[in-house]
């Protein structure tokens, strides 16, 4: 069977993903002083958009393990999904924090204003050196289980800072997250 990487997928759930994150890039032509609600921000949706950052950035990375694997179309559907939802709200993240001052490295990871439960929800270097080095179906099940404690762990990032944030936009991304991902969760478990 020849390998099967994720490619762009076309589905109803990754354009609605897209849209998503296209939204929310375009209030941020907002000021950051101009006193709309837009660009009202708080110490919350600082550390949300901070420790979602590199939580996006490790989900990619993760998809991108996968490239010349033999896996079976529904994960590598799954992973081109991921891809298309997280890639566009790394930019916009990037865009948001930029707009408020907030230094974010090259790799895009913001600096010094994480969510304390980032490090609950990322991947360890061994994760990731296990996952790397797994033959093509042992890849699989681990990715899949590796993801959903990430994005579980994503979700509970978004639901406690959903209490606490104050920017419309950032609301509307943890609040995303926290339907897509969830349902993600669900579609991997009965992957697994």
């Amino acid at each position: 069977m020849p390998a099967r990487t994720p490619a762009r997928s076309t589905s109803t759930r990754a354009r609605a993903a897209l849209l998503v994150a296209v939204l929310p890039a375009a209030a941020l032509t907002a000021c950051a002083d101009d006193g709309t609600p837009e660009a009202q921000f708080n110490d919350a949706d600082v550390a949300f958009v901070s420790g979602m950052l590199p939580h996006h950035t490790q989900a990619i990375d993760m998809v991108e393990m996968s490239a010349g694997r033999d896996l079976r179309p529904a994960v590598a559907d799954l992973m081109a999904d991921v891809e298309a939802a997280q890639a566009p709200e790394i930019e916009t993240m990037t865009q948001w924090l930029e707009m408020r001052g907030v230094e974010t490295a090259d790799d895009g990871h913001a600096h010094e204003h994480g969510s304390e439960d980032l490090a609950d929800s990322m991947m360890t270097a061994q994760d990731m050196a296990d996952l790397e080095d797994a033959g093509d179906r042992a890849f699989e099940r681990l990715w899949l289980e590796l993801m959903i404690e990430h994005h579980e762990g994503a979700v509970a990032m978004a639901e406690t800072e959903l209490a606490d944030v104050t920017n419309p936009v950032a609301q509307e991304m943890a609040q995303d997250i926290v339907d897509s991902q969830s349902a993600e969760s669900t579609l991997m478990e009965g992957l697994l």
